[in-house]
């Protein structure tokens, strides 16, 4: 793919790198117990970025309103848990707004940025992520606090964290690429850096992408082509169990003592049980992991094994944590996010198979396609690995929520 370097956002490209590279480089260096710091330290260099930048922080009138009243219905609740339980944590943790705040003023400056800008950058982040796992696999850099951590890419603490950030860049890009031996060679690498590492994470981001860039065809074609391609995925799954035991050991569920297995299980449990015990209202914002927490035998379970608790504040993954913190609401939020994947999923297959050779023209059209993609690769993090509100795949899918609403509004398919 030729990409001359007059569509390269340099800036873009620096925002994207310190959004996805600072916090877990902050958490590791400072021996933080979240991303939240280096989230803090990554949105105020984006704001630093784009202090200069043409309309970046002209936001809607609509959208302070709405920010104003979450943040005010949000913050009389955690007072309340506050006084309930004697733990201000849930007041500190409203500096999460400020961080959704800068998310927001960075997707008003991919707003006013041309498709192809965002796209070009995009294939200048996704090598130089590439070039992070390469370094890993080939020399690794297991230097300060990185000589501590079991299975670290520099600067990521592990290498699920560097699987989702590369799952927020690729699938969006591959989504939308036009140029099938560029989308080939990205591939190739994700396939060659999970078997290697080896890692879970990665391969089904690879998986993912795959789907992404057969979703262009017209529906009786993808299904076939979907078709197809799980069964030979299926195929190279088995001999990856017979080959690779890592593998064969993320799906033992059966009386498992892997950590990996045991965390998983553990979120989901979590989730049921708190929105159980609580009638569901759920626990409260960022009470997850504290003493208002109702815990699953499983969690004992890891202790006995490990002599420490794992996930216990994070779920393991998004899902758990809204649906012990928020309740009903919590599930709503859960259900409204499968329905636009679904919807989103739909309606890119049916304005891709409307164009002819698979290209789309329209800028603003593009843009929203983008901005979708960026939506589903985030649900890798909503449903499998996450790490917190405080992580930079919500900041991401922030601004991309943003962008692709304000496009909706400008354009009717």
């Amino acid at each position: 793919m030729h990409l001359s370097n007059t569509k390269l956002d340099v800036r873009l490209l620096l925002l994207f790198m310190s959004i996805l590279l600072m916090p877990s480089l902050v958490f590791v260096l400072l021996e933080a117990s979240s991303l939240a710091v280096g989230m803090l330290f990554s949105s105020l260099l984006v704001l630093l970025l784009l202090f200069t930048s043409k309309g970046a922080f002209k936001v809607d009138t609509e959208f302070l309103f709405i920010f104003t009243v979450v943040l005010l219905v949000v913050t009389i609740n955690c007072a309340v848990i506050c006084f309930i339980y004697q733990d201000i944590k849930p007041l500190l943790s409203l500096v999460w707004f400020f961080v959704a705040f800068s998310a927001v003023i960075f997707g008003r400056y991919m707003l006013y940025l041309p498709f192809e800008k965002i796209h070009a950058t995009l294939f200048y982040v996704i090598i130089l992520l590439l070039l992070i796992g390469w370094v890993e696999v080939l020399v690794g850099m297991h230097w300060g606090g990185y000589g501590e951590l079991e299975k670290s890419v520099f600067p990521f603490s592990e290498e699920s964290h560097y699987a989702l950030a590369l799952s927020m860049v690729i699938l969006p890009y591959v989504l939308t690429s036009k140029n099938f031996k560029t989308v080939f060679a990205f591939l190739l690498n994700i396939l060659l850096l999970a078997i290697l590492f080896p890692n879970l994470t990665m391969l089904v981001v690879f998986s993912l992408s795959c789907l992404m860039y057969v979703l262009r065809m017209r529906l009786a074609y993808l299904v076939l082509c979907a078709t197809f391609l799980f069964t030979i995925g299926m195929v190279f799954f088995i001999f990856l169990l017979d080959y690779f035991p890592y593998f064969q050991s993320r799906l033992a569920f059966e009386d498992s003592n892997n950590l990996t297995t045991l965390v998983f299980l553990q979120g989901w449990m979590m989730a049921y049980t708190n929105l159980i015990e609580t009638y569901g209202l759920g626990i409260g914002f960022q009470m997850l992991g504290t003493e208002a927490t109702y815990f699953p035998d499983v969690t004992e379970r890891i202790y006995v094994l490990t002599g420490k608790y794992f996930n216990t504040y994070d779920g393991g993954f998004l899902l758990a944590k809204i649906v012990a913190e928020f309740g009903i609401l919590g599930v709503i939020l859960v259900v409204f996010y499968l329905f636009s994947l679904v919807n989103m999923f739909f309606y890119t297959n049916r304005y891709f198979s409307s164009l002819k050779g698979n290209t789309i023209q329209d800028d603003f059209l593009r843009k929203r396609i983008l901005m979708y993609g960026f939506f589903m690769g985030f649900s890798i993090e909503f449903f499998l690995r996450g790490y917190g509100y405080f992580s930079p795949g919500v900041f991401v899918v922030i601004a991309a929520c943003y962008v692709a609403f304000l496009n909706k509004r400008r354009v009717l398919v």
